[in-house]
């Protein structure tokens, strides 16, 4: 198995305790000191297992989106015009 393989399954074991733990903290439930700490630390070892993502970075996903609606857009209008194959 492969460098990248077990780097997303222990992003997605990492990904998974962190959310069942905010998913008992959002809940109305109190973290216990220790629960308080592993939050803490999962969290800290998603910010070194995730690249982060800049504001160009964003901007440029929401151009690629922009872009896909509009050829979704084009597509539909076409359909509808041409009517079915």
């Amino acid at each position: 198995m492969g460098h990248g393989a077990k780097r997303e399954r222990l992003l997605k074991r990492v990904a998974g305790e962190r959310s069942e733990i905010l998913a008992r903290k959002h809940s109305g439930r109190r973290l216990s000191p220790k629960e308080q700490d592993r939050l803490e630390s999962l969290t800290g070892r998603l910010k070194e297992l995730l690249p982060p993502v800049s504001s160009d970075d964003l901007e440029v996903l929401a151009e690629i989106a922009e872009e896909g609606e509009s050829i979704w857009k084009h597509a539909r209008e076409r359909r509808q015009r041409l009517g079915p194959d």
